[in-house]
């Protein structure tokens, strides 16, 4: 089996989808298959293709509709005789999709992880048009395309992502900086979506009642000089830190007390999995496919998405009850080590493929 994974994620920005379509390559190569990944030229995603041992294509992504870079895709889609092309972005689906269309790709694939769908309805036409069907990680988001948006049940598909077992225990990027104080790490894009504002305002009333604590925000976007702005509007200069894009990320999360996740909307979080795989206790917002990761509260601890009082209030409950803390990590470890790991997740993937471009 031949397939090609297309990403246009902006060159410096890289997140769960993104190890999603490294992870997935990797785990079918090992299996025999011929995968290739597909990223913007000078891209995080491409690099850690390449460190990944994968192939790698380097396109000149310019916009949602590109004729030119169309014509490029199609030629080398019959060339290679790919057998599944897997789309990402909505602006991949008008591009590579048309493209997949024109040379004949058995399986076209548009994965959609995140739950940002209600303002886009104009984007299932694509979806239905040039492609055979919707890859997402999340139960909740399979629904909203299919009760919302019209799409035959059978179009979408829920894979779960996966986590391995955590390996040895790399030292820890902060070493002894923080030895004093609770650590509370969040990562992700620094965008709405993630919330980070609303992490902020939960540290402004942990710090109104105590100084034990210092919340780690990993990651670089857009709002980076916002959200340095707002911690130091609220005085919070020693209590906030925003310390950058991590990479290898889990020796941070293993060393951190909490990992909070304040997501105004997710898919199923890669981050998330990657915390309690760990053994890291977590906090998140109830928001998309959380749920179906944390069904009950012996796995963690849900609040309301854009609650800083109760991000708050969570958040210390598990720094004041260290036993809570460490059952609730141990059981989170187990579901997730048990339940979604990546050997499960390229079983699920290689199955649907082969089920589908055959």
């Amino acid at each position: 089996m031949n397939v090609l994974f297309v990403n246009s994620q902006k060159a410096d920005e890289f997140g769960g989808g993104e190890k999603w379509m490294i992870t997935s390559a990797s785990g079918l190569r090992e299996r025999g298959h011929t995968c290739r990944i597909a990223g913007r030229i000078g891209s995080r995603l491409l690099a850690a293709a390449r460190h990944a041992g994968l192939d790698v294509l380097p396109l000149p992504f310019r916009g949602d509709f590109d004729p030119g870079l169309t014509w490029t895709l199609q030629r080398f889609l019959r060339r290679h005789a790919i057998d599944v092309l897997v789309c990402n972005f909505n602006r991949d689906i008008r591009v590579a999709g048309l493209a997949g269309r024109l040379a004949r790709t058995p399986k076209i694939f548009a994965s959609h992880a995140l739950d940002s769908i209600n303002e886009k309805r104009r984007y299932t036409l694509p979806i239905r048009w040039l492609t055979d069907g919707v890859i997402t990680n999340a139960e909740s988001i399979r629904r909203a395309y299919v009760d919302r948006y019209g799409l035959p049940a059978d179009f979408v598909h829920v894979l779960h992502y996966g986590v391995d077992p955590p390996g040895g225990a790399e030292p820890s990027p902060f070493g002894d900086t923080y030895a004093d104080r609770h650590v509370i790490l969040s990562a992700g894009r620094l965008s709405e979506q993630k919330g980070f504002d609303v992490l902020i305002r939960a540290a402004a009333e942990l710090r109104s009642r105590r100084s034990d604590f210092v919340v780690l925000i990993a990651g670089d976007g857009d709002l980076e000089d916002a959200l340095r702005g707002q911690a130091a509007a609220l005085e919070l200069d020693d209590a906030v830190q925003l310390v950058g894009f991590l990479s290898p990320l889990t020796p941070a999360i293993r060393d951190a007390t909490v990992f909070a996740l304040a997501s105004r909307y997710e898919g199923m979080p890669t981050v998330l999995l990657e915390a309690m795989s760990v053994g890291t206790p977590v906090v998140a917002t109830a928001v998309s496919g959380v749920p179906e990761l944390i069904p009950e509260a012996r796995f963690g601890l849900l609040v309301p998405a854009d609650d800083a009082p109760a991000l708050a209030a969570a958040i210390e409950r598990l720094l004041d009850d260290p036993v809570l803390a460490r059952h609730m990590a141990e059981a989170a470890q187990e579901r997730v080590l048990a339940e979604f790991s990546t050997e499960t997740m390229i079983d699920r993937i290689e199955a649907l493929f082969q089920r589908e471009a055959t």
